[in-house]
């Protein structure tokens, strides 16, 4: 069966109109056992889509369309990581940017299926008249088995006219071609919503002759592809897709274990600086209640294995008072943890105060604590270089957040794209009350709103196209305070990008917290 190996997601950020739950529901619909996605220079939706793949009983194909030079000339090429060591190595390329020459790339045939683009390099060579320089390439790549050459779909001439050559020169050399066919978008009629993304991308509107647009660039169905493409390229799909054995399951770490200096477990030395805390915060006259919630605090903190998370967190706080940077008394669930205020962490009595444990940390409802560290903004760079210090450069990174295309921003941003004069907006944005509210919802429980969009044809086509795109990744920014902590090379279990002297985690936060992550929320207040 023609499974789809090109699609670029949502998070090709404006590129696509295509989400992770589009390729779900398209691969159940046509009973596909495997559906594939590449993104554009990126891996921001691997693991999402592996895992919403894999609750789906479909296996996920992942792969990143990147850059190859020969001669000062870049040409695109497709990378699926075959396994663990192919996603390592991927993750790598992206991370420093390495540029990769053609001799390079057919290396990394030995952990990944690597798709050379026939609409790239081959076609550059065919704008030449250099098919001796296409034989050349061709019988060179013979040599490595997991090289494939992209047969394209025979529904524009030119595409014939390079499938002509480039197909007849690889069954003579006896390398793969496989059927590739680039989704952009989910069904054929989301072409004008796309067209809408790449002109609030380039910040024009959807008028600009200059918009790069691919059209034809939807979610095919099997019958669809089978007419497409020759019966070979179709049929090695599979045995493609079969080659695959990359689980991101497998990609896994932990919080460091805190050392201490002692030759006792960590989990009693927390429990002795805890009482020594509590005799300090109460001068040595300790009521029963009090040792009592303490030990039952410790009880659950250990039982549960969060010690290192509270002995780092103590550290971090540590460092901070021994340098005259000032922490805040602490706020949320966490001034409830007597543990919090032993150490020096929080500084409010949550017996005093009648504050509960159970709201911060909870046998019965299974979740990461979450402890938040607040610093003058200008001394929070001096304890994160602390911990970056202490625990290793590369196992401390920021985490990514996406900007989206929310309700107003997204009026605004359609507004213009669509060249629908301010006045029409203006009323549209005055009748919105809960920014927070899908389009949607908007329409359906806003009369004012229903009854502004009915107003005028321009504006219904903003809304239906609105609700294609609503919420959408629009760009990429970090977590105001969140800050992870690794006991391995974070290089080794996620995909980073650097931003300015930091890393920063590929993934977000609700993806992270499987592989065995915690957040450490450090956050610096004017």
């Amino acid at each position: 069966m023609a499974i789809l190996l090109y699609n670029r997601s949502c998070y090709s950020l404006l590129q696509s109109t295509i989400r992770i739950s589009d390729l779900i529901d398209f691969a159940l619909a046509n009973g596909q056992k495997a559906i594939g996605i590449c993104e554009k220079g990126n891996l921001f939706s691997a693991k999402e889509f592996s895992d919403k793949c894999r609750q789906a009983g479909i296996k996920p194909v992942i792969g990143c369309e990147l850059s190859f030079n020969v001669e000062d000339r870049q040409f695109d090429v497709l990378i699926y990581p075959r396994n663990h060591s192919g996603f390592l190595n991927l993750m790598d390329i992206l991370l420093n940017n390495r540029e990769l020459d053609f001799q390079q790339l057919l290396i990394m045939n030995d952990n990944s299926n690597i798709v050379l683009k026939s609409d790239s390099y081959f076609s550059y060579l065919l704008n030449e008249n250099s098919i001796t320089a296409i034989t050349a390439v061709i019988e060179k790549i013979s040599k490595y088995e997991n090289i494939y050459v992209s047969s394209l779909a025979e529904n524009r001439a030119v595409n014939s006219k390079i499938n002509e050559i480039v197909l007849m020169l690889c069954k003579k050399f006896n390398v793969k071609t496989i059927a590739i066919d680039v989704a952009l978008y989910n069904r054929e009629q989301d072409y004008e919503a796309y067209k809408c993304l790449q002109a609030i991308g380039k910040g024009t509107s959807i008028t600009d002759t200059n918009l790069s647009l691919v059209t034809d660039a939807s979610l095919k169905p099997p019958e669809a592809m089978n007419l497409l493409f020759d019966k070979a390229s179709l049929d090695n799909i599979n045995f493609f897709v079969s080659a695959i054995d990359l689980n991101l399951d497998g990609f896994k770490t932990r919080l460091p274990v805190f050392e201490t200096g002692y030759a006792i477990s960590n989990k009693e030395y927390l429990k002795q600086l805890c009482l020594a805390g509590l005799q300090k915060r109460l001068d040595n006259k300790i009521p029963q209640k009090y040792s009592e919630r303490l030990i039952s605090e410790i009880e659950v903190i250990c039982s549960m294995n969060f010690e290192d998370y509270f002995l780092i967190v103590y550290d971090i706080v540590l460092y901070c008072r021994r340098n005259n940077i000032m922490t805040g008394p602490g706020r949320g669930s966490a001034v409830g943890s007597l543990v919090c205020y032993c150490l020096g962490i929080t500084h409010i009595d949550p017996l005093e105060y009648d504050l509960l444990f159970e709201r911060f940390l909870n046998r019965e409802r299974i979740s990461m604590p979450d402890i938040d560290i607040d610093f003058p903004d200008s001394k929070r760079i001096k304890a994160i270089e602390y911990v970056k210090e202490k625990y290793g450069l590369l196992n401390v990174s920021n985490i990514i957040t996406f900007g989206s295309l929310t309700t107003k921003a997204l009026i605004r941003d359609l507004g213009k794209v669509l060249n629908i004069n301010q006045s029409s907006l203006d009323i549209v944005l005055q009748t919105i009350v809960k920014d927070e509210w899908t389009l949607s919802q908007q329409y359906e429980d806003n009369i004012y709103f229903k009854t502004a969009i009915n107003s005028s044809a321009q504006l219904q086509k903003l809304y239906r196209i609105g609700n294609i795109l609503y919420d959408m990744p629009k760009n990429i920014s970090t977590h105001a305070s969140g800050v992870l902590i690794s006991a391995d090379k974070l290089t080794e279990v996620i995909p980073l990008i650097k931003a300015s002297d930091n890393y920063v985690a590929g993934y977000t936060m609700s993806h992270l917290e499987s592989m065995g992550l915690i957040k450490f929320d450090l956050l610096g207040l004017k």
